[in-house]
C-alpha cells in the first residue's frame, strides 16, 4: 500500500478507531474473519469489526495497555495486508444513475445557497437541502389539495420521489 494510512482514519478516540479503505471493501466472509481473527490476537487490542459493504474497519484496544504510537506501529505494519487501491475491483454501476446522482449533488449544492445558507459548503449541506424540500414539498402538496387538483397531483408525486430517494439513501437506519 503506497498511501499513507492515516489518510484512511475517519475517527479516533482514545480506545476506539475507525477507517475506510478500499480495499476492505467487498471482502467475503472467510477473508473478514481472518483479518478480524489476525488484528484481534495482536496485544492490547480488544476487538475489530469489518463492515465490507462500505470498506470500514473499526478497532477497539485498551488504552492502559496499548499506546497510541504503538497502534499505529500495528497499523503501519497491516497496512501492507491490504489490496493496493488500484489493484480494487471498480464497481460496476448504470452510466444513468451516476449521471442522475452527479445532477441531484449539483443541484442540492447549488440550492444551499438558497435554502440553507448555514449549511452551505459543509458535508451535511444536501441532506439538511434535502430534507428542507420534502418538508416544503409536504406543505405545499397540503395546501394545494383543495383549490388546484393537477398541482396536488404534480407536487404529491415529486414529494413521492423525495421520499423514495430518501428511503433508499437512509435504508441501514430503517
Amino acid at each position: 500500500m503506497n498511501e499513507d494510512y492515516k489518510q484512511y482514519i475517519r475517527s479516533f478516540v482514545p480506545g476506539r478507531l475507525r477507517l475506510r479503505h478500499p480495499g476492505l471493501k467487498g471482502l467475503d466472509g472467510e477473508t473478514v474473519a481472518t483479518v478480524v481473527e489476525t488484528v484481534t490476537a495482536a496485544e492490547g487490542i480488544t476487538g475489530c469489526t469489518i463492515n465490507p459493504r462500505v470498506g470500514s474497519l473499526v478497532l477497539t484496544w485498551d488504552a492502559k495497555r496499548l499506546t497510541t504510537d504503538g497502534l499505529m506501529g500495528y497499523l503501519a505494519f497491516w497496512q501492507a495486508f491490504i489490496p493496493e487501491v488500484d489493484d480494487v475491483k471498480e464497481e460496476t454501476s448504470c452510466g444513468l444513475v451516476d449521471t442522475a446522482r452527479s445532477a441531484a449533488a449539483i443541484a442540492l449544492d447549488g440550492l444551499a445557497a438558497v435554502i440553507a445558507p448555514k449549511h452551505k459548503g459543509t458535508s451535511n449541506a444536501p441532506r439538511v437541502v434535502q430534507n428542507r424540500l420534502m418538508l416544503g414539498l409536504c406543505a405545499a402538496t397540503v395546501g394545494t389539495a383543495y383549490l388546484y387538483k393537477g398541482l396536488h397531483a404534480a407536487l404529491g408525486w415529486v414529494f413521492v420521489a423525495f421520499i423514495l430517494s430518501h428511503s433508499l439513501q437512509r435504508r441501514k437506519a430503517l
